[in-house]
């Protein structure tokens, strides 16, 4: 069964036990494996949202960007639990940052949301975000935020 819990905006964190309390990284890795659910009742692989996150066609991988972002919105019931799941999965930053980089504004905004909502009250995730130095995401934003900015 789950044991209940409530975060900030009604976030219910889903642990899953057998017998006992199962502890907290266990419950998160078998979340993993199992994919995770949707504030709808659907059920999305983290894994397979990440792999279409490196699709050549752009509009798909930000598609996989879209998917992660409605994983870890606040609405979702799931989300603090998702967001420990998606901010542990090898690649995905690295995946978010091609995103951010690849030209595409569309692409480069729903990377940016998602990142965001991966950090969103998870220090871990922020942690991750600002030490993903291979390739450099703290510079792929800077150079985003760079094309914003007003010509003096």
């Amino acid at each position: 069964g789950k044991v209940p819990g409530s975060g900030y905006f009604g976030e219910e964190w889903g642990h899953r036990t057998t017998g006992g309390r199962v502890p907290r990284m266990l419950a998160v890795r078998s979340l993993a494996m199992d994919g995770v659910h949707t504030g709808d009742g659907r059920h999305r692989s983290v894994r397979d949202l990440v792999s279409q996150l490196w699709f050549d066609d752009f509009d798909e991988a930000t598609a996989g960007a879209e998917g992660l972002c409605d994983l870890t919105v606040p609405s979702n019931p799931q989300a603090a639990a998702n967001r420990e799941v998606i901010g542990a999965t090898p690649s995905v930053l690295e995946g978010l940052e091609r995103l951010v980089r690849s030209g595409s504004p569309n692409a480069a905004y729903h990377a940016c949301e998602a990142l965001s909502q991966l950090a969103f009250r998870n220090a871990r995730n922020a942690q991750r975000i600002m030490d993903a130095r291979s390739p450099d995401l703290p510079a792929a934003l800077a150079a985003l935020l760079a094309l914003f900015r007003p010509a003096r």
